[in-house]
């Protein structure tokens, strides 16, 4: 299991090389089924006395990568689309291309989510997984995070 020494929180305000995510056929998922944000995928603390799940700032966030991987339902965010406050990037030390999606203050989960709808509401859903494998080999030929 990674730790928080495996990644850094980058201060870009906009995303440098196409992201992806998976989805299903309509969307991107943050949430799971029940449309909460799975434990494992970022720091959760639930108010004992109100029941209100917020999101703490950490190296934990939901996952993308600069690597297409050629999968069914993916969806890709551009480079240079807003990184919006109160949510950064942590690039991955170990993983090459990967990246998490976090938060930078404390906030309510249902904020969370919306500034990760709201970073991914320009999304598109790769179509075709061959023209996209070949333009993403080609832009990821120089430097990566």
């Amino acid at each position: 299991m990674k730790t928080e020494k495996d990644f850094y929180i980058s201060d870009i305000r906009e995303i440098e090389r196409d992201l992806y995510r998976n989805g299903n056929s309509e969307i991107p998922k943050f949430t799971n089924k029940d449309g909460n944000i799975r434990p494992q995928d970022s720091k959760l603390s639930k108010d004992s006395r109100t029941g209100i799940v917020y999101v703490l700032p950490s190296h934990a966030g939901v996952s993308a990568s600069e690597v297409f991987d050629g999968g069914k339902n993916r969806w890709k965010i551009k480079e240079k689309s807003i990184i919006p406050s109160g949510l950064a990037i942590a690039v991955d030390k170990v993983t090459l291309g990967h990246v998490h999606i976090v938060a930078t203050r404390r906030m309510k989960q249902s904020e969370y989510i919306s500034l990760l709808e709201d970073m991914f509401e320009k999304a598109e859903k790769i179509m075709n997984t061959s023209a996209e494998m070949a333009t993403n080999k080609s832009k990821l030929s120089g430097k990566r995070a």
